[in-house]
């Protein structure tokens, strides 16, 4: 708006600045996009999923108006490294999701594995949205190729007024059994 509101006298002096800004504004967005993807990873690599996303949400809580909480059932273990990468990614881009449009002001991040299945559901109480005349965005197109690059499948549930709740189901979780050599 302001590149079209100067004027051929004025408009070095004003797009100058403007230049710099959007500089400023663009390498700060690249900037936080690497801190965000960098946090957890280190508690991911060394303590697990469940410990990394108990950090994620430590962060986020205090900070922001949706009161999140965590609930993990049933993982004992360690995942495969890009499962729990994968999973991680996801719940990240859900969380942000959940900020960005939701108007929750309570969600719930749950792990539960049975098996040989892994579920990653993250729930709000917020604003929802009409499913039938709803087209999934880029934000749950992304989310459906993650967890199909690590075997999963998205679903979604979403009313207005009752918020929405995402999962992502993974099977084939267990690592195969070692077989001693011969």
């Amino acid at each position: 708006m302001i590149r079209r509101a100067a004027t051929d006298n004025d408009a070095a002096e004003l797009l100058e600045p403007l230049d710099k800004t959007e500089w400023i504004l663009h390498r700060t967005t690249k900037d936080v996009r690497t801190l965000s993807h960098a946090l957890g990873i280190s508690t991911l690599q060394e303590l697990g999923l469940t410990a990394a996303l108990g950090e994620l949400i430590s962060n986020i809580s205090g900070k922001e108006e949706t009161r999140f909480d965590l609930v993990a059932v049933g993982l004992d273990g360690r995942l495969a490294e890009p499962i729990e990468i994968g999973l991680f990614r996801i719940a990240q881009e859900l969380i942000a999701n959940v900020l960005r449009h939701a108007d929750a002001t309570e969600a719930s991040v749950q792990v539960m594995q049975e098996g040989d299945e892994l579920r990653l559901t993250v729930e709000d109480n917020g604003i929802g949205f009409d499913m039938s005349t709803a087209q999934a965005g880029m934000g749950l197109r992304n989310i459906a190729a993650r967890a199909a690059a690590i075997g999963g499948e998205l679903h979604y549930d979403s009313n207005v007024g009752q918020g929405t709740t995402v999962t992502v189901v993974v099977q084939h979780v267990l690592p195969p059994p070692s077989h001693p050599a011969s």
